[in-house]
């Protein structure tokens, strides 16, 4: 017995086409995902590098307020500074001394960071190794605008096309399940009186039909399916729109960022 499902309203092949952008969808989020751990690994060890340098500036602070202190302190003894000359002198030295105790915390928290996002134990994350920050060599010629088409290539953009195109054939699948399913069935054997007959030729029987099928009382949960489908339909459509409005944002500040930054 054969069964063969007549694709008549072409269903299977968009399903298949269906399933195809679901895999091209879940590319571009993999692509969108390795792009933004790349830039959170980029911005941490920017900022843990920048720390480096403004504990090593904060120290040197601190040297220059104790000497402060101590020539406050001298003075204070020869009637040259007053009291609250040296308690000032003594708290501007507090608070840089605090200042140190911050930026030291805000440092391991980001080396703590930094080792989870690239696998090493938090053990060994005091020791990971990192540039000076004046080693970094920031970049140059930094276009004043970037051309509509380079944004569309982004991952998140194209991500959201294939998820419009998905939903577009999961519309069209709802309409068609409307439609009743096409079947050609087949059979062959043999029948024969006598076992020395069972498998010649002139016993062989076979037979072709097709089959017509239609649920009768779903049509309801069928129309309410194809109605879901259409609103998710114009989700789908107004998070694109919204994905091309924040990539362009993105881009925007990050161009403002540069600018003002560099």
């Amino acid at each position: 017995n054969v069964n063969y499902e007549l694709d008549l309203w072409r269903k299977n092949r968009e399903k298949t086409i269906m399933a195809a952008k679901e895999l091209e969808a879940a590319k571009h989020e993999e692509k969108a995902s390795c792009i933004s751990l790349t830039a959170v690994v980029a911005s941490v060890y920017f900022n843990i590098i920048s720390l480096d340098r403004q504990i090593e500036l904060q120290k040197e602070i601190i040297n220059l307020k104790k000497a402060i202190y101590e020539l406050t302190k001298e003075n204070n003894n020869y009637g040259i500074a007053t009291a609250t000359d040296v308690v000032l002198a003594s708290k501007s030295l507090l608070e840089a001394q605090s200042a140190l105790n911050d930026l030291e915390k805000r440092q391991n928290i980001l080396l703590n960071q930094l080792a989870v996002l690239t696998g090493v134990t938090s053990e060994g994350s005091l020791k990971l190794e990192r540039a000076s920050f004046d080693e970094v060599e920031l970049m140059k010629d930094i276009p004043n605008q970037i051309q509509a088409d380079i944004i569309k290539q982004r991952p998140d953009i194209l991500k959201a096309e294939a998820e419009i195109q998905k939903t577009k054939i999961d519309v069209n699948l709802a309409r068609k399940e409307l439609l009743p399913d096409i079947t050609i069935m087949g059979q062959f054997g043999f029948n024969a009186n006598s076992l020395s007959k069972t498998f010649k030729w002139d016993s062989y029987i076979a037979s072709v039909g097709v089959n017509l099928a239609q649920i009768i009382f779903a049509g309801g949960q069928k129309k309410a399916k194809l109605k879901a489908k259409k609103y998710r339909y114009e989700q789908t459509l107004e998070n694109y729109q919204k994905t091309i409005l924040t990539s362009i944002q993105e881009v925007n500040d990050s161009l403002v960022s540069l600018k003002f930054d560099l």
